[in-house]
């Protein structure tokens, strides 16, 4: 007992097994130990100890309470409940049961069955504050109000040199705006208790509530004075900070923290989840990856890690970090979602599905996976059950703006647009100044046909956010089908000036512009325009392939070629010549040559996405002996390029090369939603139906490839597909 009493942990750890060791059954040192283990926060072996108690002394009422606890604590409350009855049926008026009783009953919302509880406890005669503070709270979430007030004052009467009887008072007080009563009684509590630090918090928090900042920083640096090696006040002092967006002071509490316990886990991943919610990923990486240096299965830390990874779209480390927790903990709900986000990440929605299905099964009101397995049935095209999903949150969480979102959509894909439309005003309603739903109300209104009311919802999104790409093409294309060229070109100009210093935007409306010069037959002001968008910003695909295709239209590919290779002997680590001459090849169909300057791009640059896209396309057509490869680059690509198209098209068309369908099906379908005039591209989902056997999706999308273009790559096997169907 020596090294507990000091506090020596784990020396009191070796102390009670060394104990045990010499008598199996010494019940005294197995209670001792799980205690020991309490103290270290280990529930896991202090549970194994209570279990192991329970299993020599069936009727220790001590072991089966604490025991129950634990299992309150993991929310196995059926369990929990056993081992309390047993402990009941023996003694009615075991007080301890009782309170586990009411606290289970309470928090499965059995309210009276809690008020019976802490009612019978009261009845017992003995001075039980705890249990008049109990039955104010379930009171009080009754509607009885009126019975509250009474009980805190009796369970300060009864106990009126325990602290907790006066915050209970005073923390009912601020629940009901009773403000002048509140700081009367947080006063008179801290004149009783001076040196009490929670009482010094709470008459801070209080001001903080009221932004009274002034008074609230007071406060505050009253209870850093009264216990300046404390973590309590700064932990306080650091919420308040955050609270009000003083991030950089609120750092500071955190670095204070962990400076006067430098040993702590929990404190640095507390530290960590701050860093982590301001975006400041490498510092808050910094402190999960000090944790587990220590405490490589430390489940918080890696639990952080893994979302932190899967915020940076790291869906391979995603996985494994997660697989690791659920190795530890296979129950772990959130465990199975992130790893369900990360399959989706990589497009395999068959094994993503059963995760997210897992994590609900787990826990009934995970929304975050029943929207996910909603955003997948909407892939898939099951807007039925995307419908369905989307309602079912709702039904519980009626605001929620995402579940809002993807029903819209749901009911887009049905056709459904008055539905639609009425989705997205809600979502306006609730966030109205979001762009997201003027840009979908604007999809609806063109869908319409309705380009005056489109024209002004996408103009609203852009105001609200002027770097939406999206919106601006929407703009553009509306200006294209009433043959407003010069309205398009303009709206082009102005955000070219917008967002001149971002390289990314600038290729990207270039591109738009070169794209129009296309549709007026400019081709020397188009090919201009892709040049320059290519220089601007390298990782764009779309005007590499422009390029091409107007070499091709001019009888100009050689011409083109010799100009590239002149420039490499130069200079034979230019990655812009290779791309261009592998793209180049790649329309004259000559793909070994294609591809080693595709090669050469990713020996200069390994992660240089469209070289890699443009590969793995290229690999993929090649056969099973090189599918490996072809995903592996075809993920590069996405990655790097998770909105652009091409790079959608391309993984799809690597997993249809595999077999895997649904995930190609769910790339194709992403990739025609901004390609909706690329035959190509419908091609490639037909086919994808085709083989999942939906025959009539099948030939939707076969159909409008032919009638997009009768004679493109692939018309001649899509209508030899169209045939057999």
């Amino acid at each position: 007992m020596a090294f507990f009493e000091k506090e020596n942990y784990r020396a009191a750890v070796i102390e009670f097994k060394n104990a045990i060791q010499i008598d199996s059954k010494y019940i005294q040192a197995i209670n001792q130990l799980g205690e020991t283990y309490v103290k270290l926060g280990n529930l896991q072996q202090a549970f194994q100890q209570y279990y192991a108690i329970v299993e020599i002394d069936p009727e220790n009422s001590g072991a089966r309470l604490k025991l129950a606890t634990l299992y309150m604590l993991g929310k196995e409350y059926e369990k929990a409940q056993e081992n309390i009855n047993t402990v009941l049926s023996k003694d009615s008026n075991n007080i301890d049961a009782l309170y586990l009783m009411a606290g289970i009953n309470d928090l499965q919302g059995r309210l009276k069955e809690a008020e019976d509880q802490y009612s019978q406890i009261i009845r017992l005669g003995e001075k039980q504050s705890r249990a008049h503070i109990g039955l104010a709270s379930v009171l009080a979430r009754q509607g009885k109000s009126h019975k509250v007030e009474a009980h805190l004052l009796k369970a300060k009467a009864l106990a009126i040199d325990d602290v907790k009887t006066w915050l209970a008072l005073f923390r009912y007080y601020v629940a009901n705006n009773n403000d002048a009563r509140a700081e009367n009684e947080i006063q008179k509590a801290i004149e009783a208790f001076p040196n009490d630090l929670q009482l010094r918090i709470a008459k801070a928090n209080f001001f903080a509530k009221q932004k009274d900042e002034q008074k609230a920083e007071q406060a505050f640096s009253e209870a850093i004075a009264l216990a300046p090696d404390k973590v309590m006040p700064y932990a306080a002092v650091a919420l308040y900070y955050e609270s009000i967006g003083e991030n950089e002071r609120a750092a500071a509490m955190y670095r204070k923290m962990i400076e006067i316990k430098p040993d702590d886990s929990g404190l640095k991943i507390k530290a960590a989840r701050f860093h982590y919610k301001m975006k400041e990923i490498d510092v808050a990486m910094a402190y999960a990856e000090d944790v587990l240096s220590g405490r490589p299965k430390y489940l918080p830390a890696l639990m952080i890690k893994g979302e932190m990874l899967a915020f940076r779209r790291q869906w391979n480390d995603v996985i494994t970090v997660f697989d690791q927790i659920l190795t530890i903990d296979h129950k772990s709900g959130p465990a199975h979602y992130f790893k369900g986000l990360a399959l989706f990440g990589k497009g395999k929605l068959m094994v993503a599905k059963t995760e997210l299905n897992k994590a609900i099964e787990l826990n009934e009101n995970d929304y975050r996976a029943k929207l996910l397995l909603a955003e997948i049935d909407i892939k898939e095209k099951n807007y039925a059950d995307a419908v369905k999903g989307c309602q079912k949150v709702l039904e519980t969480l009626a605001n929620n703006y995402q579940a809002h979102f993807l029903l819209g959509r749901a009911y887009l894909g049905q056709g459904s647009l008055d539905a639609a439309r009425n989705e997205f005003m809600t979502m306006i309603q609730l966030q109205p100044e979001n762009p997201q739903a003027y840009y979908q109300l604007g999809i609806v209104q063109r869908l319409r046909k309705d380009h005056r009311a489109a024209k002004v919802s996408f103009q609203k999104a852009l105001s609200l956010n002027p770097k939406l790409l999206d919106v601006v093409s929407q703009l553009v294309g509306i200006e294209v089908s009433e043959k407003n060229f010069s309205a398009a070109m303009a709206i082009c100009d102005k955000q070219l000036v917008l967002h001149n210093n971002s390289p990314f935007h600038q290729a990207y409306l270039l591109s738009l512009k070169g794209r129009l010069y296309n549709e007026q037959n400019m081709d020397a002001e188009a090919e201009n325009a892709f040049k320059e968008a290519a220089a601007a910003y390298p990782n764009l695909t779309q005007p590499y392939y422009a390029l091409a295709g107007i070499y091709l239209k001019r009888n100009e590919i050689e011409k083109a070629i010799a100009q590239y290779q002149a420039m490499l002997k130069s200079n034979p680590d230019m990655v812009g010549p290779h791309m261009m001459l592998g793209t180049l090849y790649e329309t004259k169909k000559q793909t070994a040559l294609s591809e080693r300057h595709y090669r050469e791009v990713l020996r200069i640059d390994p992660e240089f996405a469209p070289a890699a896209n443009n590969l793995a396309f290229q690999l993929a057509e090649k056969g099973s002996g090189h599918l490996d490869e072809a995903l592996s680059l075809a993920r590069i690509a996405k990655e790097k390029l998770p909105e652009d198209p091409n790079a959608m098209d391309t993984l799809g068309w690597v997993y249809f090369k595999r077999g895997l369908y649904d995930s190609a099906i769910a790339e194709f379908s992403d990739a025609v939603e901004q390609l909706a005039d690329n035959a190509d591209v419908h091609y490639h989902l037909g086919l994808a139906y085709y083989k999942k056997g939906e025959a009539d999706l099948a030939r939707k999308h076969l159909n409008h490839a032919i009638n997009l273009d009768p004679d493109f790559s692939g018309a001649e096997e899509t209508r030899k597909v169209l045939m057999e169907l």
